[in-house]
């Protein structure tokens, strides 16, 4: 998954018109970002292959997503 994929994904959940290019670069960005930090800090790391871009290590779902609740 590419980080423009994984933008419209956020989109989508938020309701957000994913057809709105600005938008979308501008969520693209924020995203990725975001993978970068949570790479940086080592909850995420790169994948080889090009369907799962990042994997997260060391934590269940449900504990990945009370933190970012958080």
């Amino acid at each position: 998954m590419t980080t423009k994929e994984l933008a419209r994904h956020v989109m989508a959940e938020r309701r957000l018109n994913s057809a709105d290019t600005a938008l979308l670069q501008l969520f693209t960005r924020r995203t990725g970002a975001l993978l970068r930090w949570q790479k940086k800090r080592g909850i995420l790391r790169s994948s080889k292959t090009r369907s799962t871009v990042y994997s997260i290590f060391g934590r269940s779902p449900s504990s990945t997503k009370m933190e970012a609740d958080r």
